[in-house]
C-alpha cells in the first residue's frame, strides 16, 4: 500500500446544493491535487472525517397485492443528463433529519405513498461515485402502500409507474428502461429478496 497524505483542502465553489473542492494529498513522494463535488460544508467532508456522513436516501418501493408484488418506480427527468431516467424514490436528508423520517418523506412526495417496513442494503451509507464526489446515500427495500397523489416541488418532473415484479423483469432483461446504476441495484436486490423469500 502507497502511503497517502491529505496535505489541505480548498473549496473553490459553492452552491446551495453543489460544492466543488480542491484536495492535496501527497502519494508517497509526489504531491498531488484532486478536485471532487460534495454536498457537504468542509468540516463534513468524508476526507476529514472517520465516518462517511450520508447524504441522501434511496428506496426501493414495492407492495404486495394478492398473490403479486408491484414494484414502484419513478421516470424522472434528470437535469444534468437532459433526458428521462427509470429509478426509485430518492432525495437529500434535510436538516435535523433521521434516515427514517427521509424515507418516509421522500416516498410521501415521489409516489404518496406511507412506508411500511424499511430494509436497508447496507447499515452504512453507500459511496455513490467515489471517484468524483464523497457523496455516500442509504438505499434500502421500503414495502409501501399503493401510491397515491404526489407531492412534488414545482421544477421536480417525475412520473410514477408500477410494474407487476414479472414485467419488470422482462423489461429489464430486453433493455426496455433506461435505469440509473442505482436503479438497476434497486432492481437486482429486490430480485434477490424475492428469490430468498421464494426459496424459504
Amino acid at each position: 500500500m502507497k502511503k497517502q497524505k491529505l496535505l489541505g483542502v480548498e473549496k473553490l465553489q459553492d452552491n446551495k446544493y453543489l460544492k466543488f473542492y480542491k484536495a492535496k494529498y501527497k502519494t508517497d513522494d509526489i504531491e498531488r491535487d484532486y478536485y471532487f463535488a460534495s454536498r457537504h460544508d468542509e468540516a463534513d467532508l468524508a476526507i476529514k472525517n472517520k465516518f462517511v456522513k450520508p447524504t441522501a436516501i434511496e428506496a426501493i418501493t414495492y407492495y404486495e397485492d394478492g398473490d403479486h408484488i408491484y414494484v414502484v418506480m419513478i421516470k424522472e427527468f434528470r437535469s444534468a443528463l437532459g433526458k428521462y431516467v427509470y429509478s426509485f424514490p430518492a432525495g437529500l436528508i434535510e436538516e435535523g433529519e433521521d434516515i427514517g423520517q427521509a424515507f418516509e418523506r421522500e416516498i410521501y412526495e415521489e409516489i404518496g405513498a406511507e412506508t411500511l417496513k424499511v430494509k436497508l442494503l447496507q447499515t452504512y451509507p453507500m459511496p455513490m461515485c467515489a471517484g468524483m464526489t464523497d457523496e455516500a446515500n442509504f438505499i434500502a427495500l421500503t414495502r409501501v402502500g399503493k401510491p397515491d397523489k404526489q407531492h412534488l416541488e414545482a421544477t421536480e418532473d417525475i412520473k410514477v409507474e408500477v410494474f407487476k415484479f414479472e414485467e419488470l423483469v422482462a423489461k429489464v432483461v430486453a433493455n426496455e428502461l433506461p435505469l440509473t446504476m442505482t436503479g438497476y441495484l434497486g432492481y437486482l436486490a429486490l430480485y434477490k429478496e424475492i428469490l430468498a423469500s421464494a426459496l424459504r
